[in-house]
């Protein structure tokens, strides 16, 4: 009895064992699809977030009136040859490095135990609230028996920052002096790494040719967080105001007047009248019932628009005058000459404001440094952002989407400024890499 006892024992120990290898496979299992979904969930609210504030106003509205990006450019320091083995220090450099072409550099002998190069650069001076972007690296070199395909991590050909490995460098520079350059922006994240930046080349390679350098230097973009905005937003509004010509008794100045057909009726629009204070003369422009454009001129110190058209008897146009109040058009659109006569009294029915995407925000945003603009919205997440037309991409900013990766996408139909202050159909999209 007690063998049996003990086998039921055995048994039932068993089969606890297994209930319970189940139960916590099951639920890790569980836990591992709520983490997957949660992140998920988190990367497609990132996306729309980032949508969102695109297709909006920003804030402030005029945030381009104080965005800029600095460059500086980090000379060297010193740079310290040592034994990549032993970690003995070989020699100092202090001046070869600091300008290209002027004779003055240094080499290396594989042979005499010099076989990497710790590269001490300048502080960038940068306070603690200025926002660090792209930084790129870049050396100029000779090493006629450079070996770049040993891999990671090897010391060969390994380029590290503050200790940590970012790329293998160089190539083969046959006997002229070439670069090798690479952005090392995803390492210099605070503007304390910007202060201390330091990149160790190793050249450790199985024949003893020299390697010889002649110039350094890092290349680094940065901005004042305060000079950014809260939010980026492309959305502008532009205003529209329908102008009715009427070629009939009611509307004729001399009221004992005929009326007739009249030829270069002279159409004029008080913009102060209409309750604008602030105008974008340049952005100004008038088109007919037909969507053409209309000649016109303006006169901004009036606050004046006119032009001219042609009226057979009792006809009535509508025209439509379209403009902005902070675009950046650097001429008039209505710069005709124009000269009419005045018979009628015109009437204006209240203006119509339209969200548009904006071409001096396009601009400015298109050109923005994408780190900082990574770094200034807080999102932990590679992103990608691209208007396009009916025809053309007008423009993209951010990481190339990787073939093999979760992709959350969204998308927005918008109208667009551009050049010409013709309105485009555009669609924003949004793509935010796992």
């Amino acid at each position: 009895m007690r063998g049996i006892s003990q086998v039921d024992f055995a048994i039932a120990t068993g089969m606890f064992i297994l209930l319970f290898a189940l139960f916590v496979g099951t639920t890790s299992d569980h836990l591992i699809s709520v983490k997957e979904e949660l992140k998920e969930l988190a990367s497609r609210s990132d996306a729309l977030s980032l949508l969102n504030s695109l297709s909006s106003f920003g804030l402030p509205a005029k945030w381009y009136e104080n965005v800029s990006i600095n460059q500086s450019t980090l000379s060297v320091a010193f740079a310290r040859v040592f034994n990549a083995f032993t970690n003995e220090t070989k020699s100092i450099v202090t001046n070869e490095l600091k300008s290209y072409g002027d004779g003055s550099y240094f080499c290396i002998s594989p042979a005499n135990g010099e076989n990497a190069i710790e590269i001490v650069f300048e502080s960038a001076n940068l306070t603690s609230d200025v926002i660090v972007g792209s930084s790129v690296f870049l050396v100029v070199y000779n090493a006629t028996a450079f070996e770049r395909d040993s891999g990671k991590g090897d010391k060969k050909d390994d380029a590290l920052i503050f200790s940590k490995y970012f790329a293998d460098w160089g190539g083969i520079a046959s006997d002229e002096w070439t670069n090798w350059s690479f952005n090392i922006g995803e390492h210099v994240e605070t503007p304390e790494q910007a202060n201390s930046i330091r990149i160790t080349l190793y050249y450790v390679q199985e024949a003893e040719a020299k390697l010889c350098m002649d110039y350094a230097s890092v290349k680094l973009n940065w901005t004042k967080s305060k000079l950014l905005p809260l939010q980026f937003g492309l959305g502008t509004r532009i205003y529209e105001v329908k102008v009715i010509a009427n070629n009939s008794k009611p509307f004729y100045i001399n009221q004992s007047a005929n009326v007739t057909n009249l030829t270069n009726e002279l159409i004029l629009v008080n913009f102060s009248q209409l309750g604008f204070a602030s105008i974008d003369f340049n952005s100004v422009k008038v088109f007919d019932e037909n969507f053409n454009q209309v000649p016109c001129n303006v006169s901004p110190s009036n606050a004046t628009l006119s032009f001219v058209t042609n009226l057979s008897t009792n006809e009535t146009k509508i025209f439509t005058v379209r403009f902005d109040d902070d675009s950046n058009y650097t001429n008039a659109f209505c710069n005709s000459s124009v000269v009419g006569n005045n018979s009628i009294v015109e009437k204006s029915v209240p203006f119509l404001s339209r969200k548009v995407m904006q071409l001096r925000k396009i601009e400015l945003f298109k050109h923005l440094d994408y780190l900082i603009l990574k770094r200034r919205i807080g999102l932990g997440r590679d992103f990608r952002v691209k208007l396009r037309n009916e025809s053309d991409v007008i423009f993209e900013l951010g990481k190339a989407i990787p073939r093999a990766a979760n992709i959350h996408a969204f998308e927005r139909d918008v109208l667009c400024q551009d050049e010409r202050f013709e309105l485009k159909k555009c669609e924003l999209s949004v793509y935010v890499i796992e």
